[in-house]
């Protein structure tokens, strides 16, 4: 058993529904937050899809809920490719989080976005990723956690209580487990992108000292 947890905001909906419709077919459950939706949209009722909040805007936090199954963390802005799941369960590496985006630099930096630019091991899920990369701070939108150690992740990330940060809360406990993360490979045209008009990642990063801060310490 599978499930997806996807965070949706009310601006970027219905254009979301792309997202869903593209995972619908793969997964046996889709776990939603409605992050400031007042009430469930029509278009969201369906026998897969269970609506576990709504309400305040919980951020990225609202991506992981309880599963006993394996379980994938996905971005509402993003089209997931029909082999999204099964590419995942042909990886060799069926312990480990496996994801298409994140960072192999450590805690503690002088400068986030710096770091982040200098960082030439790095994968982006909307860009090529040639070969196979150990990866310290993996993105909650294009990973996945298997059944055995998912529970440790989902306490781990309700137990830290951060906002938006959560790529950073997993990477905290691959950290603490004495593990990393294992980015697969995939090409440019992997995901669509629906093209918002603003991210959080956007709004969450425009002061960088606060960035940097949270990083290091989150990451310490």
């Amino acid at each position: 058993m599978i499930a997806a947890g996807i965070a949706l905001l009310p601006d970027r909906y219905p254009t979301s529904l792309k997202t869903i419709e593209s995972l619908l077919p793969q997964v046996d459950a889709i776990l939603l937050s409605l992050n400031g939706f007042d009430s469930i949209p029509k278009g969201l009722v369906h026998p897969k899809i269970e609506v576990r909040y709504m309400g305040v805007n919980l951020g990225d936090i609202g991506k992981f809920h309880q599963w006993d199954g394996d379980f994938i963390s996905c971005d509402d802005d993003l089209i997931y490719p029909k082999t999204y799941v099964e590419d995942f369960k042909n990886s060799k590496h069926q312990d480990s989080i496996l994801t298409h985006h994140g960072s192999t630099f450590s805690a503690p930096v002088t400068n986030w976005f710096r770091a982040k630019a200098e960082d030439l091991n790095s994968v982006r899920c909307l860009s090529s990723n040639r070969r196979e990369k150990k990866i310290k701070v993996p993105g909650t939108g294009v990973s996945f956690y298997p059944a055995s150690i998912y529970p440790s992740i989902y306490k781990f990330v309700k137990d830290s209580n951060e906002w938006n940060c959560q790529d950073m809360v997993v990477g905290a406990w691959l950290k603490k487990e004495g593990r990393q993360a294992i980015a697969l490979k995939h090409s440019r045209s992997y995901f669509g992108y629906t093209h918002p008009k603003e991210t959080i990642w956007e709004e969450t990063t425009q002061d960088r000292g606060k960035q940097t801060d949270k990083f290091n310490r989150i990451l310490a």
